[in-house]
């Protein structure tokens, strides 16, 4: 019959085009398997460094949350030793900064491809992490900075600071506590200044937890990425 031909042209057509239009889709859908994988492996690298910069930054912090505490229980108490109460006020003056890790998540969310990440529940924790977690404990970290500052101030009249370790320098210092000039006596009676200790005491405590809260979610988000790296 005369149509047979054209209709088998037709099919023949219609079938190159289907597989065509569907190798291109496999294609395509193959590249973003590969993107989505090494853009998960980049975040992946992000969040170790990260746990690692978190780590460091929270280290003095805990000092001031269990040094404050130590001298809040014993504020009152004129026997306490003055060399103790110089270790104490000694931990102030050591602090390090918090260097965001991110640089990935960054470049994919500012180009508009965090949809590379399919797994939507896996992409809204990557999401709530570095824009949540990070600066929540960053912020936490800046107040706590200028609390300590005003600490370091107000001792000044009270105590003098151990001599530096190393004749020409600044830094490090040698050994040792800050030196009381007048005794324990005058910060005593400063409520004031232990208005500020109990004040930077607790502002400690929520930096720290804020700071463990984020290291335990980036622990779960790397143990999620692995995992769905591990089914590819």
């Amino acid at each position: 019959m005369k149509w047979k031909k054209p209709l088998a042209e037709f099919v023949a057509i219609f079938a190159g085009v289907t597989l065509s239009l569907l190798a291109d889709d496999f294609r395509e859908f193959r590249n973003d398997l590969g993107s989505e994988t090494s853009s998960l492996q980049l975040v992946l690298r992000d969040l170790e460094e990260d746990s690692n910069q978190l780590e460091t930054a929270l280290t003095h912090p805990r000092r001031h949350e269990a040094w404050s505490a130590w001298m809040g229980q014993r504020w009152d108490d004129p026997d306490v030793p003055e060399d103790s109460v110089g270790l104490a006020f000694r931990a102030f003056v050591h602090f390090n900064s918090y260097q965001f890790q991110g640089s990935a998540f960054r470049s994919l969310s500012e180009a508009g491809r965090l949809s590379l990440i399919r797994d939507d529940s896996l992409r809204a924790q990557i999401v709530e992490y570095f824009e949540e977690r990070q600066v929540n404990v960053g912020q936490f970290l800046e107040i706590l900075l200028t609390t300590r500052g005003e600490i370091l101030s107000q001792i000044g009249p009270y105590g003098t600071m151990p001599p530096p370790l190393n004749e020409g320098t600044n830094w490090p210092l040698e050994p040792g506590g800050i030196e009381l000039v007048d005794g324990w006596g005058p910060l005593q009676s400063d409520r004031g200044f232990r208005w500020l200790i109990a004040g930077h005491g607790a502002m400690a405590t929520l930096t720290r937890q804020y700071g463990d809260g984020a290291l335990r979610a980036n622990a779960d988000l790397r143990h999620a990425i692995l995992q769905e790296l591990s089914e590819r």
